[in-house]
């Protein structure tokens, strides 16, 4: 079975359709002014509505640091189907009242996707990368104070080891002291050199630091990736890499 399927047309359209009726939950991520953003959300049985799709509006949107998701806002849809993860993207047409289970609810209108990706759960499990493999990592600090942070990478670059991944995120190893000055929740960029590959540029979240068998280890989530082309490719390449470390420890 493949680690990663892409479904169009109608089976796209089937899938959601289920998914709605089912009041399914899903995870809306957005690249705002401050970097990537995720909030939870489900989607509504009025998403068989045809070229469009309702999900509720998060009640965190909008909130203190959080910002507000209006038309035009692009969005990364995900939730889960069996034993698989379902990931697109689309883009906020309106917003409107409509009744969900509990009462009438405000729904952000999303329009239908062409297409979307169907992957095995599993290759978001985190895979230690076997000791003989060195497989660096490039992480492109955050520039000063006051100072542009792309396309000119101002921070510097500190450089790391891989010491697991998943499709959804990574941890790396540091020299002892590294400090990167990063918030939880911080976007930067990272390279990933895979050995007799091009290197995987993705953006990432900063998530936790801890000590780990002796040395420092960042942890990171990928960001962004269902909502581009490009980052869907990057998506198929994780999910081989996954399914390839997991098939080494079999």
């Amino acid at each position: 079975m493949n680690t990663l399927d892409t479904v169009s047309g109608i089976q796209a359209d089937e899938i959601i359709d289920e998914a709605a009726r089912r009041n399914t939950p899903v995870v809306l991520s957005h690249r705002g002014r401050s970097g990537w953003q995720t909030f939870k959300s489900q989607l509504v049985p009025a998403a068989s509505e045809a070229g469009r799709l309702l999900v509720t509006c998060p009640q965190e949107h909008g909130s203190a640091g959080r910002e507000q998701l209006g038309t035009g806002s692009v969005l990364g849809v995900s939730f889960r189907r069996g034993h698989r993860k379902c990931v697109f993207a689309c883009e906020v047409e309106d917003r409107r009242q409509v009744v969900g289970q509990s009462g009438p609810v405000t729904a952000l209108v999303l329009r239908r996707p062409r297409t979307l990706q169907l992957l095995q759960r599993r290759v978001y499990h985190r895979t230690p990368v076997p000791p003989e493999k060195q497989v660096v990592v490039l992480l492109h600090k955050p520039a000063p104070p006051g100072q542009p942070q792309d396309p000119d990478r101002a921070g510097g670059v500190c450089r790391g080891l891989l010491r697991n991944i998943s499709v959804g995120g990574m941890a790396i190893a540091v020299a002892p002291g590294t400090d990167l000055n990063l918030a939880v929740g911080q976007t930067i960029q990272a390279d990933i050199y895979l050995p007799a590959e091009r290197p995987l540029t993705v953006e990432v979240n900063y998530r936790h630091q801890a000590m780990v068998a002796g040395e420092l280890q960042l942890g990171f989530q990928f960001v962004g990736l269902e909502t581009t082309a490009a980052g869907s490719q990057i998506l198929a390449r994780l999910s081989r890499l996954a399914a390839q470390l997991q098939r080494s420890y079999q």
